[in-house]
């Protein structure tokens, strides 16, 4: 299982994922510096319970932030590209022609004449798991059912420009 996308696909599809990518990161960013030792939220030291316990709650509410934002990311991330290469650096906007320029990334694919990107994917296996239902007719009990699993990961590299 794998995204395949064309250079314009890829590019509107970056376009929608910058903005969800680039909000999960700051909010991992706020919860740090506000964790940090050294420069972070005072309050937690715990020289005074009801600021320490002010602060635990403004924690908790920056974990809740950065949790909703990441698990908007992972409803994006399946389908949109991956926003990830030699050239993307945390912290760093890459630009949208450092993506498209990324070599490794693109190739001309068999039968096709547009450049193409294939992203790493997961290899899948139907594994047959037997399952227990509760049933009053002792003859349903066993159910038998194909359950699809993640078994490794895969990528594909073109061998050649033409």
């Amino acid at each position: 299982k794998s995204n395949t996308f064309r250079t314009t696909q890829y590019a509107s599809g970056i376009q929608t994922a910058l903005p969800y990518q680039y909000a999960k990161e700051q909010s991992q960013q706020a919860l740090e510096e506000q964790l940090n030792h050294e420069t972070g939220d005072r309050r937690l030291d715990g020289s005074d319970l009801l600021e320490t316990a002010a602060a635990y709650k403004d924690i908790a509410a920056l974990v809740m932030e950065r949790d909703e934002r990441r698990r908007r990311w992972k409803e994006v991330e399946g389908v949109l590209p991956k926003i990830s290469g030699p050239s993307i650096k945390i912290g760093r906007a890459a630009t949208m022609e450092e993506l498209l320029n990324d070599v490794k990334r693109w190739g001309i694919w068999p039968g096709d004449t547009e450049l193409m990107t294939v992203e790493r994917g997961v290899v899948l296996a139907a594994v047959s798991a037997k399952q227990k239902k509760q049933s009053i007719f002792p003859w349903m009990q066993d159910t038998n059912s194909e359950e699809m699993v993640v078994v490794g990961k895969w990528s594909a590299t073109p061998l050649f420009d033409e």
